[in-house]
């Protein structure tokens, strides 16, 4: 077993922020989407799925598993603009 570092767990909260920030974002597409007069219920049902996706995301990230933290940062991570 991998030993638990600084760094470690510093990567792991980053993952686990940028992808909780996804969720963020999609739940405020939801949103939109539900507040339209004649809202598209198949594109909601699409993005409640892809939240569901993000969140075994997140269940799955292994504190010691440096590689797959540094692979879900690098997919996740967003340009400031």
């Amino acid at each position: 077993m991998s030993a638990i570092t600084y760094q470690k767990i510093l990567k792991y909260e980053i993952a686990r922020e940028l992808l909780n920030g996804r969720i963020a974002e999609i739940s405020e597409l939801i949103d939109a989407e539900e507040r339209k007069s004649s809202p598209d219920m198949s594109a909601v049902e699409r993005m409640e799925e892809a939240i569901l996706v993000i969140a075994r995301e997140i269940y799955a990230l292994d504190v010691t598993n440096e590689a797959a933290l540094d692979a879900s940062i690098a997919f996740n991570s967003r340009p400031p603009w």
